[in-house]
């Protein structure tokens, strides 16, 4: 976040403070203190059929006017361009000297944190070994997450498993890249993660949640994004054929 908030125009929440659970006034455990943006909204709110409980997954609303979801996806694209102008040398997290205001040197210091990884170890109880080593070249990177994929698909039902299949063996492209660029990527950006306010068109005021960024394969951030449907084809209600 401290990279987008200062070589972009994307506005971020300021990190004011952050530390573990020993810093922590009354020890609930680890923390950040950020800046408040604010807003009454998220890009969400401009898609997702009106009146749609929070609680269900958004569904893109059939009947929105054409000005409005032009304007919502106009403001996310927006955003892109601005950070995909930057390239690294290998896959992985980036920082700097955290404690030098003026250091502008931002290199990949250790391994990506992606949301794969994330879903894996909460949701999926597998605790596979990660190195703490960027990756190059890309298809380093690549190979041990879909062999972690092909695991689960093991025991998935054959709807489910001919799915995945077909987008690992998508991922066969990223091989032309296989030395870089490679681009910032954040795995879980996507409308609700920019807020709007709503008086105002749902113009955007600001960006959240950039936990599950990293450098990876500059088609990562140019393939056409999961959240054009706001919700990913395996979490609708009906099914991958709906």
């Amino acid at each position: 976040m401290r990279f987008i908030e200062r070589h972009t125009g994307i506005r971020v929440p300021h990190a004011l403070h952050d530390g573990m659970t020993e810093k922590s006034p009354v020890g609930l455990g680890p923390f950040i203190v950020m800046e408040y943006i604010e807003n009454d909204s998220d890009l969400v709110d401009a898609l997702n059929i009106p009146g749609r409980s929070d609680d269900d997954r958004p569904v893109l609303n059939p009947d929105i006017a054409e000005g409005r979801l032009r304007s919502a996806y106009s403001e996310m694209a927006n955003l892109l361009p601005q950070i995909a102008k930057y390239s690294f040398n290998e896959i992985g997290c980036i920082s700097n000297t955290e404690d030098d205001d003026f250091d502008d040197d931002w290199i990949v210091i250790h391994h990506p944190l992606t949301l794969n990884m994330n879903e894996f170890v909460q949701l999926g109880g597998y605790l596979p070994r990660f190195t703490s080593q960027p990756y190059i070249p890309n298809g380093i990177f690549l190979f041990p997450g879909t062999s972690r994929h092909i695991y689960h698909a093991s025991v998935f039902k054959t709807k489910q498993r001919d799915y995945l299949r077909g987008k690992l063996s998508k991922k066969n492209r990223l091989r032309r890249h296989e030395h870089g660029p490679f681009k910032l990527f954040c795995d879980d950006f996507g409308p609700a993660n920019v807020l709007t306010n709503s008086e105002h068109n749902y113009r955007i005021v600001g960006a959240i949640d950039r936990e599950f960024s990293y450098c990876a394969s500059a088609e990562f951030l140019y393939d056409p994004p999961s959240w054009l449907l706001l919700e990913r084809p395996e979490y609708w209600e009906e099914g991958l054929e709906d």
